[in-house]
This record gives C-alpha cells, sequence and structure tokens, in this order.
C-alpha cells in the first residue's frame, strides 16, 4: 500500500462509526471491532454477514429496496456503472417496538474498471436529516404501528400486480373483534399498544412475502404475494389465527383481555385482479366472519 493510503485507512478505522474495508482482490475483510461490537453486538467476518444481519432488523417493508441496493452483486453492478459512492438509510427496529435510522454508505473503489475495493460505513443519521426522514417516512408509513399506511399500501399492492405474472395471491382483511370494548375498559394507551403488537406479529409471520398496510382503525391487510395452493392457504390461515388470538394482561390493573381477531380473504385472480375488487371480496368475506363469531377466516365464496 502506499504512504498514504495508510495514513487514510488508519483515519478511516478511527472514527466512532462502524466501518470496515473489503478487499475484493485479496479477498480479505476487516472491520473496526469496537464500533461494531457497541453498535451491533458483534464484529462481522465478510461483507455478506453485514448484509444478512441489516436486513433482520430493517422494517421489513424496506427490506427488498434495501437488498436490491447493497447486496454486493447490485453493488458490483453499480460500481461498474460509474457510482462512486452508494447512500441510503434505512430504519430498523428496536427491541421496544419503536424505531431508528441508520445511514449505510458504500465506496466502491476500482481500478482499471474493475471493482477492487469497498469502504464502508454504517452510522446514526444526523438530527436534521433524521427529521427529513422522518417527514417522509410519515408520508408512507402508519406513524404507530411503521406498517405502510392506506394509500401507500394499496400503491404497492397495485405496482405488484401490475408486474405479476402467473401465480396465485391471497388478500387478507384483518379486524380485531373486540378493540372498541379494549379501548373503553382499558384506554387508548393500551389499544396502542394492541395494535402494535398485532403489526409486529404479523412482520414476525409473514416476512417478505406479505405487503403489509394498517388499513385504518383496527383493521390490518396482509397481500400475500404468493402461495402454491388452497391447502396451504388454508394451512397458513389457520396458524396465523392461532397465533393471534389469545390472552393479554393489563399491567396496571391486572385485567385480562382475550384479543381476537376475524379474517377475510379474497384470492388473486380467482376473486378479482385489481386492489379495489380483491378489497370488496375479502371485506365481504370478513363481515361473514365476523357474523359467524367464532373469531376465525371466511375465504369468499365459500
Amino acid at each position: 500500500m502506499q504512504p498514504d493510503y495508510n495514513c487514510y485507512r488508519e483515519a478511516f478505522f478511527s472514527t466512532g462509526d462502524c466501518v470496515f474495508e473489503y478487499d475484493l482482490f485479496r479477498d480479505t475483510f476487516t472491520a473496526g471491532r469496537e464500533q461494531w461490537s457497541q453498535m451491533f453486538g458483534y464484529v462481522p467476518v465478510n461483507y455478506h454477514e453485514i448484509i444478512d444481519k441489516l436486513q433482520e432488523i430493517i422494517t421489513p417493508n424496506e427490506r427488498e429496496a434495501f437488498l436490491d441496493i447493497f447486496s454486493l452483486n447490485e453493488v458490483l453492478k453499480q460500481a461498474r456503472g460509474g457510482a462512486t459512492k452508494i447512500r441510503r438509510s434505512f430504519p430498523v427496529m428496536l427491541t421496544n417496538n419503536s424505531y431508528q435510522w441508520l445511514s449505510f454508505t458504500l465506496l466502491p473503489v476500482t481500478e482499471n474498471g474493475q471493482v477492487t475495493m469497498l469502504l464502508g460505513c454504517i452510522t446514526d443519521v444526523k438530527p436534521q436529516d433524521r427529521d427529513d426522514q422522518i417527514r417522509e417516512y410519515r408520508q408512507t408509513h402508519d406513524e404507530l404501528t411503521g406498517l405502510l399506511n392506506r394509500y401507500e399500501g394499496e400503491e404497492a399492492v397495485t405496482r405488484f400486480l401490475a408486474g405479476k405474472g402467473d401465480g396465485k395471491c391471497a388478500f387478507i382483511l384483518i379486524d380485531i373483534d373486540n378493540f372498541r370494548v379494549i379501548n373503553e375498559t382499558l384506554g387508548h394507551g393500551f389499544g396502542d399498544y394492541v395494535l402494535k403488537m398485532v403489526a409486529r406479529q404479523l412482520e414476525s409471520f409473514f416476512g417478505d412475502n406479505a405487503i403489509l398496510m394498517r388499513f385504518g382503525g383496527d383493521e390490518f391487510v396482509v397481500f400475500l404475494k404468493n402461495y402454491p395452493n388452497r391447502t396451504y392457504l388454508d394451512d397458513q390461515l389457520t396458524k396465523l389465527s392461532d397465533a393471534m388470538n389469545q390472552e393479554l394482561m393489563h399491567h396496571d390493573n391486572m385485567l385480562s383481555v382475550d384479543l381476537a381477531e376475524s379474517f377475510g380473504v379474497a384470492c388473486y385472480p380467482d376473486h378479482g385482479t385489481t386492489f379495489r375488487r380483491l378489497y370488496e371480496c375479502a371485506d365481504t368475506a370478513l363481515y361473514q366472519a365476523k357474523k359467524r363469531g367464532d373469531h376465525k377466516y371466511v375465504i369468499f365464496g365459500r
């Protein structure tokens, strides 16, 4: 290495941010140990580990966009196209169901048209930038739950359907059966807690295979991007119902409440090929499920 690069490298690794150097030519990887341990509790051993662990904590609705930018193949493609800096901020989930914004920056180093090194940095978003990010985030996401809001959720489903080829999708409309009682008896603060908990359950259950949104009030929409057959869909809906119908304890007054949801389901393309038509069919099925009163699901037309 040239002396000036040694000086630069020393300064690079002495920052308080999580930094790393990936030498593709020599296939060596170095990360700032202290910074990574303090922020994430581990020290990465290669670039793939960084990407794998980051996508676990990035909010599910942003994971696909994250991989589209920072997977190694995409980074190399951007670098070969002339990109000298690749930067994007993402919200990550913390253990208390709140969010923190992190900025991920990559500097590709090229020699003779080939990418020889990646210099990377992960840092907290600056307060001013964080305010801008939060304002942008609130335009597309529900502030309480972090899921897509109604407008952006509909847009996301419509964009997905526009590029959809063969295959089956499911539109699942979820309603919390006794939510008004929860708000009236245990307070709106506990009601907000219930809504956030339902959102986290949906994220955990479906992961990247669904577009999730809070449709309004205590209604949620899960758009399952793909399922192989009706038997699989029935099995998933049964498991989801079992996981979400549970007893919650209100710790302030030690009262317990039975949390129960009903699901109305419409299938693409059998019941419709647009968001609006699928919603109408799912809403009809939800009405039937609520009328039946057993906190289960009804698939439209069955």
